[in-house]
């Protein structure tokens, strides 16, 4: 999405879904990401008609208790 939609800018995606840089960068690193930044995606997904759900990618791997 980054690449696509925002000239692989970090910086611009972050503002445009309200959260910094460096929130951004550890998303993408896959370490944990929070709801602010979860909630941005998803209302930037609505606002250009995409699914958020192919953006968001669970890690199966984990063991269920």
């Amino acid at each position: 999405m980054i690449k696509k939609h925002f000239d692989n800018n970090k910086a611009a995606f972050a503002r445009k879904i309200g959260v910094s840089r460096t929130t951004v960068s550890k998303v993408i690193k896959r370490k944990k990401a929070g709801s602010k930044f979860f909630g941005g995606l998803m209302k930037l997904c609505d606002e250009k008609g995409l699914n958020y759900r192919d953006y968001i990618y669970l890690d199966s791997t984990k063991e269920e208790d």
